[in-house]
């Protein structure tokens, strides 16, 4: 498979996004619409959005941990190190 860094014209886009949503039980969940999801996740305050803290941080030349464990709790984490 030769894969490319190119963008999909739209409909390529939402004709896979389609195929790839059906094969997930949570696939048709209301909240995958576009028309509900985007206006809402505009309106999450910027302090809480992570792609702009790492943007925030980039600019400052800090580092951002973030843990990817799949547990919510940082004792959780811990123990499973």
């Amino acid at each position: 498979m030769e894969l490319k860094n190119k963008k999909w014209p739209e409909e390529v886009f939402f004709r896979i996004r389609k195929e790839v949503l059906s094969s997930w039980p949570t696939g048709s969940s209301p909240d995958l619409d576009f028309e509900v999801s985007v206006p809402f996740l505009k309106r999450i305050p910027k302090e809480k959005n992570f792609a702009s803290k790492l943007l925030e941080f980039e600019k400052e030349g800090r580092t951002a941990v973030q843990l990817r464990a799949g547990v919510a709790t940082i004792e959780a984490h811990i123990e499973l190190m």
